[in-house]
């Protein structure tokens, strides 16, 4: 196999997110599969140890009683979740009620 620079050339270039964690990982993991539905040409880093040049940056924060905030710049959306809610519907409560202003803001960032 032989490596052709041109075919990188035609490469669209995809949106970096850099999400960055407080709380349980699994809302974490749920909360880049929720944002990878809501936009799926991007590519996704949970916890980078150093954020990507010119990377849309999100921020998820849980308070003591559970309530998430997501932060980005110029926005923030929050939820309060409900008794028994999974942490995959939690998340995708999270990202809807950040939509549509997350979305406009990833796009314009």
């Amino acid at each position: 196999m032989t490596f052709s620079p041109g075919a990188n050339a035609r490469q669209p270039i995809r949106p970096i997110v850099a999400l960055t964690c407080e709380g349980r990982l699994s809302l974490c993991q749920e909360i880049v599969q929720s944002l990878a539905d809501l936009k799926p040409g991007y590519v996704y880093r949970m916890n980078p140890a150093r954020k990507p040049n010119g990377s849309f940056d999100l921020k998820l924060e849980l308070d003591s009683d559970g309530h998430g905030q997501l932060f980005w710049s110029g926005g923030a959306g929050q939820i309060t979740p409900r008794a028994g809610q999974s942490d995959a519907e939690f998340a995708r409560q999270i990202v809807a009620n950040a939509s549509p202003d997350l979305s406009r803001a990833m796009e314009n960032p």
